[in-house]
């Protein structure tokens, strides 16, 4: 087993930081103890768990209200779900090929990345 140095646990901290806050932490870490990294990367992660769970309901919402607006459109007319999201996809501004429709589409509405091509 290695032992992490105090650049290491740097690293770690900034990464879990980025991760956290969407920054990069500026701080002097050459006057931290291991045990200060630790303390801090255990709050850290702590952290990271809230914020994934905070995206993973976000992303469900988004998912939901994504579907309630296709199957709105096919109340309304679209025939099926691809002919709902087609009409959707047209609103998207026509500089764009298919695939930065899809994306704009699905940056648009919260969706993850990759949605429209999996459904």
């Amino acid at each position: 087993m290695s032992v992490m140095c105090l650049e290491d646990w740097a690293s770690l901290h900034s990464d879990m930081h980025k991760e956290v806050y969407g920054r990069r932490p500026r701080f002097d870490w050459q006057s931290w103890t291991v045990e200060q990294f630790e303390a801090e990367c255990d709050t850290l992660e702590r952290q990271m768990k809230i914020v994934r769970e905070a995206e993973a309901e976000a992303e469900q919402l988004a998912i939901s209200m994504f579907e309630n607006k296709v199957a709105s459109l096919i109340k309304h007319g679209a025939k099926d779900r691809k002919t709902a999201i087609r009409w959707m996809l047209q609103s998207v501004p026509a500089d764009c090929n298919i695939a930065g429709r899809r994306l704009e589409l699905e940056y648009e509405y919260g969706l993850p990345h990759g949605y429209l091509n999996r459904s």
